[in-house]
């Protein structure tokens, strides 16, 4: 996938980002299974703010998967409200940042995807945990939600599990009067998924099952460009 995704796509060198949000080509002629615009776009403004090459790319995995170990140890924090030594929690974030699973998405390029869905769905945990500590869900924080699901749905398809880990943060953190304005959240949310949900897999599986055999294959590579993820 780094490949053919990164090193022969000329769009990540030239024009702009909203070619992968206007359509579903990875660049000028050929077709990726999925839709990630979100995630092209990462590795375009990488390209910009520095050069497109695998030191570059992987410097900045290595940025999202630091901040994503500093999300984890704030979102846990305010979950435990004092219940859980500030050691146990940071120890827990170390854990996460240094396991040996966590090599995949740093090192493998593509893998940009699965660290900017974290980052957002850790947004997306943080923002409702602060929330359910006031009185009732604020719209202002419906919107955000909303925006944080849309950002992580752009990265990965998995991302449609956020309104069942908002779900499951309530049940296992949150006791029932504390969880007002809950139709006010999950509603938006699920009708957002549900959007994306028919988009995804049925209009855009269509419209590439309709033009796969009219483009070059994605996965056929280019000699010339074969040591890119040496």
């Amino acid at each position: 996938d780094d490949l053919f995704v990164l090193a022969e796509n000329g769009w990540l060198t030239r024009g702009d980002p909203s070619v992968w949000f206007n359509g579903y080509l990875l660049d000028e002629s050929r077709l990726f299974p999925g839709y990630r615009p979100g995630l092209m776009a990462s590795f375009w403004l990488n390209a910009r703010l520095t050069v497109l090459d695998t030191a570059s790319i992987r410097f900045g995995n290595l940025l999202l998967h630091l901040a994503n170990g500093f999300l984890l140890f704030f979102l846990l924090r305010n979950l435990a409200k004092g219940s859980v030594s500030r050691t146990v929690i940071l120890a827990t974030a170390l854990l996460f940042l240094i396991h040996p699973l966590q090599t995949l998405p740093v090192n493998f390029l593509w893998k940009r995807s699965s660290l900017l869905e974290t980052t957002f769905l850790l947004l997306s945990l943080f923002l409702h945990a602060r929330e359910r500590g006031r009185e009732r869900y604020r719209k202002r924080a419906v919107v955000w939600q909303a925006a944080l699901f849309s950002a992580a749905l752009s990265v990965k398809e998995s991302a449609l599990l956020l309104p069942l880990l908002l779900g499951a943060c309530d049940l296992i953190f949150f006791r029932p009067s504390v969880r007002k304005g809950s139709l006010r959240l999950f509603i938006p949310l699920v009708l957002l998924a549900s959007a994306y949900a028919w988009f995804r897999f049925v209009h855009v599986d269509g419209w590439l099952a309709a033009h796969y055999r009219a483009l070059p294959n994605p996965h056929k590579p280019n000699p010339a460009t074969h040591n890119f993820t040496a």
